[in-house]
């Protein structure tokens, strides 16, 4: 069966993203634990939504299908490098290791790299919210609240919990619906048991011999 339409527009997209030098493209992916170096792309395949009907069902059909690109650069990865950086030079000129996180150990180093990469998410998707005060009043979402926010136990592991369910759950109703043939999302195909429906037989209308100014838009899926 060939691709539909939507299908083909999809991949267009996809290839176009993968012209980003270094970057990883995806489709439908849930966000892995750690980042590419060179940065991840996630094309959501998203919904093409209902239809909408020209000159009242009897003209061309048009879809808006909106789609999400999500882009991720690897901040929490570049912040790990950095501390080790800094210890490492540090401990070659004989100085104190004062107030850097000891990463030495791997528990150590993948609990400081998941606590950036928490905050990095946070501030990425934290658009809004409610019930956060700072200093008697309400707190702005800005990328400074929202990292001291993550750092309190265990605010910073609930959004990260709830965040990736979010991307399985997200994933999974992807992959229990597809696209179908005509560019619809929609459950696998069957046999169509529905009964038809009935029809009454009707005069067509006469054809005006006046031209009209315009002819009817050919179908599109945008």
């Amino acid at each position: 069966m060939p691709a539909s339409k939507a299908e083909q527009v999809l991949e267009a997209m996809k290839a176009l993203l993968e012209a980003v030098p270094g970057a990883t493209v995806e489709r439908n992916s849930v966000l892995p634990e750690k980042i590419p170096p060179g940065g991840l792309i996630i094309l959501r395949d998203g919904d093409p939504g209902e239809p909408e009907r020209a000159l009242g069902g009897f003209g061309s059909t048009y879809y808006q299908h909106p789609v999400e690109i999500e882009v991720y650069v690897e901040e929490a990865r570049r912040a790990v490098e950095a501390i080790e950086r800094q210890a490492r030079e540090r401990t070659e000129a004989g100085l104190a290791l004062d107030r850097l996180p000891d990463l030495s150990a791997e528990a150590e180093r993948d609990g400081f790299y998941q606590a950036q990469l928490i905050r990095e998410l946070a501030v990425r998707h934290i658009a809004s919210w409610t019930g956060v005060e700072l200093e008697g009043g309400p707190a702005p979402p800005t990328p400074e609240n929202i990292a001291a926010v993550m750092n309190l136990y265990p605010v910073g592991e609930r959004f990260f919990q709830e965040f990736t369910l979010r991307q399985v759950l997200l994933n999974a109703a992807k992959n229990a619906s597809g696209l179908s043939a005509a560019g619809t999302s929609s459950p696998a195909e069957g046999p169509n048991t529905a009964e038809p429906a009935a029809t009454t037989t009707c005069p067509a209308p006469e054809a005006s011999p006046v031209p009209t100014d315009g002819s009817a838009r050919t179908g599109s899926t945008r």
